[in-house]
């Protein structure tokens, strides 16, 4: 939340959302964001044998969708953002942006002074800016996914490259960080076995091009850092460049 607030305060033009479920126990959040709700679906009310009250990823989306805004931003709860997917979409006329991850180990603050990093997870979307009449005018073409559950994020993200003039963000300096922890996403449960599904099966085409560009990436990588984890003398100088006295620190100590 520091970081959102950080990013709200070096920009004018953005504001702050809580959204909750709808008819769902809410959760108090001790900051000064607006509340909007999603649609009420869930695991429970949308998936066969799902007892979850995970909720319907599009019901996020159609919730920040109904917000007076050009571009909504939705993003994991567990992410540090930075000013860089607001600049991508000042800078840039894209339909949407999906942004991959930098995984990092535990900070005590957005202001500590050493980040340890540990890898792009380029299957690993946490961040997603929309242009809004772009999303009002696609949203029949997206899946109703279970939110928290794997394959979802991937989707979402190949269909608004193949169907807009969008960006896969994969690159230093990074969008969004995450703190390492236990994955949970590819439990097997009802949920992600409908998650799955749509996956493979709805568009299988779809699914093939991910995979082709996913393993296509990792090959590169491979070239450039064997173990996926040091940062580049490139990259090291972007981060320079772009980081210094910015939204996180990034001196790296891998």
């Amino acid at each position: 939340m520091a970081s959102l607030e950080r990013v709200a305060d070096k920009h004018d033009n953005v504001s702050l959302f809580n959204i909750q479920q709808l008819n769902q126990k809410e959760y108090i959040v001790d900051v000064n964001y607006e509340t909007i709700y999603d649609q009420g679906d869930a695991g429970h009310n949308s998936v066969k044998d799902s007892a979850s009250r995970m909720p319907m990823v599009k019901g996020f989306f159609n919730a920040l969708a109904d917000t007076d805004c050009d571009y909504f931003v939705f993003l994991n709860s567990d992410i540090i953002l930075t000013s860089k997917v607001v600049r991508l979409i000042q800078d840039y006329d894209y339909d949407s942006i999906s942004v991959s991850r930098l995984a990092i180990h535990d900070i005590d603050s957005i202001d500590d002074s050493e980040i340890k990093h540990g890898h792009f997870q380029v299957a690993g979307f946490d961040v997603w800016a929309v242009k809004k009449d772009w999303w009002l005018e696609n949203v029949h073409k997206f899946p109703d996914y279970v939110y928290a559950v794997s394959a979802w994020d991937v989707d979402y993200s190949s269909r608004m490259m193949v169907l807009g003039n969008s960006l896969f963000d994969t690159e230093f300096p990074p969008g969004c960080y995450h703190i390492m922890h236990d994955e949970k996403s590819h439990d097997d449960t009802p949920d992600r076995k409908h998650n799955v599904k749509l996956f493979w099966k709805d568009w299988n085409s779809l699914c093939d091009a991910w995979h082709g560009y996913f393993y296509e990436m990792l090959e590169e990588r491979k070239k450039l850092c064997p173990n996926y984890t040091k940062v580049g003398p490139n990259e090291q100088a972007i981060i320079d460049k772009h980081f210094k006295n910015e939204d996180i620190h990034t001196k790296c100590n891998v």
